[in-house]
């Protein structure tokens, strides 16, 4: 008796006829074409696991780039934008956040006349929006975590307010200090400033200002200072 063989391990008799011969014919073409495609599933590992992308691949959530590291990551623009550890840890590489200080003394303030200091350190300043010198400028609406201090010394005496404030779009946050300079005159004086929770529109900036009002002119000198923020959400 002769036989066909199909694949490897299945074999049939000869085909009788024509009809027995394309019905065969067809049962070893189904055969090769689910193998092809049960290898191809098999062998393939993606260098790239992706959950969740968009059209061009640049927007979308990976999981583990690296075999096994346990770790997630989103990214929008081609860019990491959210990274969580194998320990559940969350990092924001692109989160919005600044950190400033006064890089050399202010001196001969005017009285009666509204300052804005000059925060020309910069030692970070993820997004760039702040400018260098005194201007925050929200990239998003939300909430906002600013601090804000200013060292002066060589206040006059004779002053009946020394105001230090934070100026947004939305609020002015003022404290008035006059109390502290009336325990540590002259060239002792005290930081001033405030740690604060604000809403800012996308768009909004946020600028530190002081003013001393009454006594002699000029005066006042600024010999330090802070303004640092971050995005809450």
């Amino acid at each position: 008796m002769a036989f066909l063989k199909i694949a490897e391990d299945i074999i049939f008799p000869e085909p009788k006829d024509d009809h027995e011969r394309d019905i065969l014919n067809s049962i070893r073409d189904s055969y090769v074409a689910i193998s092809s495609a049960i290898n191809a599933l098999t062998e393939f590992v993606p260098t790239t696991p992706t959950l969740i992308e968009d059209d061009d691949q640049n927007t979308g959530w990976e999981a583990e780039r690296t075999s096994d590291d346990n770790i997630l990551y989103g990214k929008t623009a081609g860019t990491d934008a959210m990274v969580i550890s194998a320990a559940g840890l969350i990092t924001k590489p692109l989160h919005p956040v600044f950190m400033a200080e006064v890089s050399a003394a202010q001196n001969d303030f005017s009285v009666n006349t509204l300052h804005t200091p000059v925060y020309g350190t910069v030692h970070k300043n993820v997004g760039s929006h702040f400018d260098g010198t005194s201007t925050f400028t929200a990239p998003v609406t939300g909430t906002y975590c600013i601090h804000f201090s200013v060292r002066l010394t060589n206040l006059d005496t004779t002053a009946t307010e020394l105001l230090v404030s934070l100026v947004t779009n939305n609020r002015t946050y003022t404290v008035n200090e006059l109390a502290l300079w009336a325990s540590a005159p002259g060239n002792n004086g005290p930081s001033i400033g405030a740690t604060l929770v604000v809403d800012m529109d996308a768009g909004h900036t946020a600028v530190v200002n002081f003013k001393q009002n009454g006594g002699a002119t000029p005066g006042t000198d600024m010999v330090a200072g802070n303004f640092q923020g971050f995005l809450i959400g």
